[in-house]
C-alpha cells in the first residue's frame, strides 16, 4: 500500500485496530509525501478525529455544523462552494493534499461523501496527481444520523472497485467468548454466547447505585443523556450551583454568502424563524454547571490543541469573569503551543487547562439567503453520559450501557465493544429486539464486496 498508494477501502469488526493501523501507516505516509498538508486525516464526530490524531471532517472541508448539500449534483455543489470568498483558504488547503485519510466511514452521508471527492478533484491544479483516499470503518456499526451509508455514494464504486481489506484479528478484547459474542452482536444474532454475555454483565438495582454517577454511560438518546447528566449534576452538587451560562442569540451576515447578490435585511427576520433555525443548535439555551461538573467539548474550535466536540473534560476552576477553565485529560500540551496562548491556562504531561469562554455557534436560515442564526454560548454541556454515536472508535476502560431504547442498526453491537474486558463492561438494560443487522451493509459484506 504504501509502495503503490490507490484508494481502498479498510474494514473489519470493533476492536481489530482500524484505527491503530490508520495512525500507523499515516506515520510512513507522511515519510513518503513530507510537505506540510499533503497527508490528512479526518473523522465525522469530534471524538472519532481525537482517536485518528485528526480533524473532523467538517472543519477540514469547511462544511457547517449540520450541514446539508443545497445541490444534487455532488460537482455542482462542490463548484458552489469553491466560488465563495470563504472557501479561497479552504480551496489552497485542499490542493495540498495528496492523500485523505477518513476514519469511520460508515458514520459518513453519502451525498457529503460525493461533495468531499468533488472538492478534492476541483481544487488541484491542472495535471496534478490525483488525491488519495483511504477510508476506514465498519458499516455493520453506526450507520449516519441522516442520509444513506456512504456505500451508495456516487464515487464508491470508482474508488474502491468492489472490494475492501479486511482486518480481522481482534486486539482490543482477549477473552474468546467475548469476542465471540461481539462477532454474533455484529451481525445481528442473538447466539447463546452473547446471551450469556449480557446475562453476566447484567447489574442489579443496588449495584448500579454505586455506579450511576462514577462510571461513563453510553445511551442511544439525545434525552436520556440529557436527563442521566442532570441527575449526577444534583449530586455532585445538590444546593448553591453558579448560575447557568444563558446564550444570546442574533442574527447576522453569512460569511460565505454569494456576494454577487445584494446583502440581506437581517433586521427584517423574525424572531420565530431565528428560533426555528437555532431548534436543533448543538448549544443550548442554557448550560448547567458547578466546579468539577463532568462535561463534554460541543465546538471544533480548539481543534489545534487536539480538543473536538466530543472531547470529555471537567470544569478545574473559574476566572473572575466566571469564565469555566476546563481540564481535559489525556490531552497534553502540543509541541508549538506555549502556555498562555490560545486559552491555554497550564498544562501537565498529559493533560491540559483551556479557557472557554462563550463562542459562537452558527444555523442557515433558509428563508433569508445570505444571513444566519447565531448562538453566543459556552462550547460544552455536561458530561456524565455520552451517546452511544458520540463514543464510537473510542475504547473505554469501563461504561455502562443502557440499550432498552436502542433505535438503530448496530447500536448494541457499537456500544458493547467500547470496552477491552468484560469485567469493566456494566449492563442497565437491554431488549433483544433492539438487536440488528442493518441487511445492506451485511449483503454487500457478504456477497457483493471482495476481499483484497
Amino acid at each position: 500500500m504504501l509502495a503503490n498508494p490507490s484508494n481502498t477501502f479498510i474494514s473489519g469488526g470493533p476492536g481489530v485496530g482500524k484505527t491503530t493501523f490508520l495512525k500507523r501507516f499515516c506515520g510512513h505516509l507522511r515519510q513518503k509525501f513530507k510537505d506540510d498538508g499533503q497527508v490528512v486525516v479526518c473523522a465525522p464526530t469530534g471524538s472519532a478525529a481525537k482517536t485518528a490524531a485528526g480533524s473532523t471532517y467538517h472543519s477540514f472541508f469547511g462544511f457547517p455544523l449540520r450541514y446539508q448539500p443545497e445541490k444534487q449534483d455532488p460537482v455542482l455543489e462542490a463548484a458552489r462552494h469553491l466560488a465563495t470568498n470563504k472557501f479561497k483558504p479552504i480551496h489552497t488547503r485542499l490542493a495540498r493534499v495528496r492523500v485523505l485519510l477518513l476514519d469511520e466511514i460508515s458514520m459518513v452521508p453519502a451525498d457529503r461523501f460525493d461533495v468531499m471527492v468533488q472538492l478534492l478533484v476541483q481544487s488541484r491544479a491542472p495535471g496534478a496527481e490525483p488525491c488519495v483516499v483511504y477510508a476506514f470503518g465498519d458499516f455493520l456499526q453506526l450507520r449516519p444520523t441522516d442520509g444513506r451509508f456512504a456505500f451508495e455514494a456516487k464515487c464508491w464504486v470508482p474508488l474502491f472497485r468492489g472490494s475492501f481489506l479486511d482486518l480481522t484479528l481482534v486486539h482490543r478484547q482477549r477473552d474468546r467468548a467475548f469476542i465471540t459474542a461481539i462477532r454474533d452482536a455484529r451481525f445481528g444474532l442473538f447466539s447463546s454466547t452473547l446471551r450469556s454475555l449480557i446475562a453476566e454483565r447484567t447489574v442489579s438495582d443496588a449495584a448500579y447505585r454505586a455506579l450511576e454517577c462514577r462510571v461513563l454511560h453510553l445511551m442511544p438518546t439525545h434525552k436520556d443523556v440529557a436527563a442521566h447528566n442532570t441527575k449526577c449534576l444534583k449530586v455532585l452538587c445538590p444546593r448553591v450551583r453558579p448560575s447557568p451560562f444563558v446564550c444570546v442569540d442574533s442574527v447576522e451576515i453569512d460569511k460565505s454568502r454569494d456576494e454577487t447578490n445584494p446583502p440581506p435585511a437581517v433586521n427584517r427576520v423574525s424572531d420565530a424563524a431565528r428560533s426555528a433555525a437555532l431548534a436543533d443548535c448543538v448549544a443550548p439555551r442554557e448550560v448547567t454547571h458547578c466546579l468539577h461538573a463532568r462535561v463534554m467539548y460541543t465546538s471544533n474550535a480548539k481543534h489545534v490543541l487536539g480538543i473536538f466536540h466530543g472531547s470529555i473534560g471537567y470544569i478545574c476552576e473559574y476566572l473572575p469573569d466566571a469564565t469555566a477553565v476546563v481540564r481535559f485529560p489525556d490531552t497534553p500540551l502540543p509541541k508549538d503551543v506555549r502556555l498562555q496562548s490560545m486559552g491555554v491556562r497550564n498544562a501537565g504531561d498529559s493533560w491540559i487547562d483551556v479557557e472557554c469562554p462563550a463562542v459562537d455557534f452558527e444555523a442557515p436560515l433558509l428563508a433569508h439567503p445570505g444571513a444566519v442564526a447565531v448562538r453566543k454560548q459556552v462550547p460544552f454541556v455536561l458530561g456524565w453520559a455520552i451517546t452511544i454515536h458520540r463514543s464510537q472508535s473510542l475504547t473505554l476502560s469501563e461504561a455502562v450501557l443502557d440499550l432498552a431504547k436502542a433505535f438503530e442498526a448496530g447500536m448494541v453491537h457499537a456500544a458493547a465493544s467500547r470496552v477491552s474486558t468484560k469485567e469493566r463492561l456494566f449492563i442497565k438494560s437491554f431488549a433483544q429486539t433492539r438487536l440488528f443487522a442493518d441487511a445492506s451493509a451485511v449483503d454487500m459484506y457478504l456477497r457483493v464486496w471482495q476481499r483484497l
